[in-house]
């Protein structure tokens, strides 16, 4: 199994744990803190795309943390090849702390590479994402929910946002 644990965040409510894994397999695990060593859908792959994506980005819905939002990315980086976006990439939204997840992709390109989302703390219906697009056609950019991801309007098609998309696309409302 490949996989590295990049984001955790802590659901008050219910008082777990939820990571991510990078890559492959998608796994989202969560741990019970009143009892230690207490795992819930370990090794339950309850976003899984294929064998090429993997989540690339977490955000919680800090005033809903139910609310949770993935960035799936289709991608094979080796010395002969580079892939970056294909059929497994997209935005998912749960709204029950990730057993289940939903696509949401109204007003978002087609065609799609490595991504990142994030939900504002001051307005739970604001997200942002920013999208790696074929950057030929210029369709890639940052992008505005305002109704917390049920559609989406890129509102910046500055290049210098997916520009090096592997190593610094990233968002941050504040």
């Amino acid at each position: 199994m490949q996989g590295i644990v990049v984001i955790f965040f802590f659901n008050p409510l219910e008082k777990t744990v939820i990571w991510p894994w990078l890559f492959r397999p998608a796994l989202f695990l969560k741990k019970n803190l009143k009892k230690r060593f207490t795992f819930l859908n370990l090794i339950k792959n309850v976003l899984f795309v294929n064998d090429m994506t993997g989540a690339v980005e977490l955000s919680m819905d800090m005033n809903y943390p139910e609310i949770l939002y993935a960035a799936m990315w289709h991608h094979k980086r080796e010395p002969w090849v580079v892939i970056s976006g294909g059929e497994g990439d997209g935005l998912y939204k749960s709204v029950d702390g990730g057993e289940t997840w939903k696509k949401i992709h109204n007003g978002l390109p087609e065609e799609k590479g490595k991504m990142a989302i994030a939900a504002s703390r001051a307005n739970s219906d604001k997200v942002y994402a920013v999208i790696e697009s074929d950057s030929n056609k210029d369709l890639g950019g940052l992008f505005v929910s305002d109704n917390a991801g049920e559609s989406w309007n890129r509102v910046s098609d500055d290049n210098r946002l997916t520009q090096r998309a592997w190593y610094y696309i990233e968002v941050f409302p504040d």
